[in-house]
């Protein structure tokens, strides 16, 4: 299962000033969202069925824009997802579970799904692809998995309608 994570400002503010998705990949609370969804944090939180909890940064790189948090969490009471080992190819079938836009949609998970479109990103980046996945603010972090559960990337973003030229 995904989980939503929550980025806050110093207290006494209680409201989170972000947030994004992410995904547990360790019994004991090792956990991948996106560098922008938890940089220059002062509190993260990690919302899961179990409820909030606290969590920080191991590992940040800005140019992948991936994290590494651990999770405050007794071990093996969040789901894992496993990581595919098999070459992503054009055209296979992917979704994303995750929470977009929380303030208007709500705080449970979305579900949408679509296919690889080009196995390079914006201005053919080597390290990113391409999805027909709708995406929105929120869904960042959030894993991209293959019919058989297997994350196959992490959602980074999605090309605004406003920013496309024709």
């Amino acid at each position: 299962d995904p989980a939503t994570v929550a980025k806050q400002a110093l207290p006494p503010f209680d409201e989170p000033i972000g947030n994004g998705s992410g995904f547990f990949i360790t019994e004991d609370g090792l956990f991948i969202t996106n560098a922008h969804v938890v940089e220059n944090s002062t509190k993260i939180e990690v919302r899961t069925a179990a409820g909030k909890k606290s969590a920080n940064v191991l590992r940040l790189d800005k140019d992948k824009d991936l994290a590494l948090v651990r999770v405050s969490v007794v071990k093996g009471t969040v789901g894992v997802l496993n990581i595919a080992t098999n070459k992503v190819t054009l055209g296979k079938q992917v979704f994303t579970s995750g929470y977009p836009l929380v303030e208007m949609q709500g705080s449970r998970p979305k579900f949408t799904d679509g296919k690889i479109s080009s196995l390079a990103g914006i201005r053919d980046d080597p390290d990113q692809m391409q999805i027909s996945v709708p995406v929105q603010p929120g869904n960042s972090g959030g894993p991209l998995a293959d019919v058989n559960g297997e994350v196959v990337g992490v959602i980074v973003g999605g090309v605004a309608p406003d920013k496309q030229k024709y």
